[in-house]
């Protein structure tokens, strides 16, 4: 789970970059690199934007930076929680495993703790065998 959650987080950062790229290349008036061709909804994007720069469409270029700046603000935010999620379930991990090591200590003191009452009682058995062979 935890790996899932940093490829989904790795793979937003790199959305979020792609965003970013294109809402440059729209406002430079650039043809697309290949990073924009590879992803589909960029490149729409970036196709839309070309066409409201072509017919002088200043309001609609602003539209679509605005457009793509408020789905890279969306995709921060989803990127925040799921860092956020990753970090509490790292923290519970932690807990986890110190629970766990508190346990196995506790277990290994408790083994000690029947083998000293084992060789105690063994003593006591053999001590009162002895008397009993010393009566008879």
């Amino acid at each position: 789970l935890l790996e899932k959650l940093r490829l989904k987080a790795q793979e937003l950062e790199d959305k979020d970059k792609l965003l970013l790229q294109a809402a440059q290349t729209f406002a430079a008036g650039i043809s697309p690199p290949d990073f924009v061709k590879t992803d589909v909804g960029v490149y729409l994007q970036w196709a839309m934007s070309q066409s409201s720069l072509n017919s002088d469409s200043s309001n609609q270029h602003q539209e679509n930076i605005s457009a793509l700046e408020h789905e890279l603000s969306n995709k921060d935010l989803e990127l925040q929680r799921s860092l956020e999620q990753f970090q509490g379930l790292e923290h519970q991990n932690s807990l986890t495993k110190l629970a766990a090591q508190k346990t196995e200590e506790r277990c290994a003191a408790l083994v000690k703790e029947r083998k000293a009452v084992q060789t105690i009682m063994e003593h006591k058995v053999q001590v009162l065998v002895n008397e009993v062979a010393k009566a008879a």
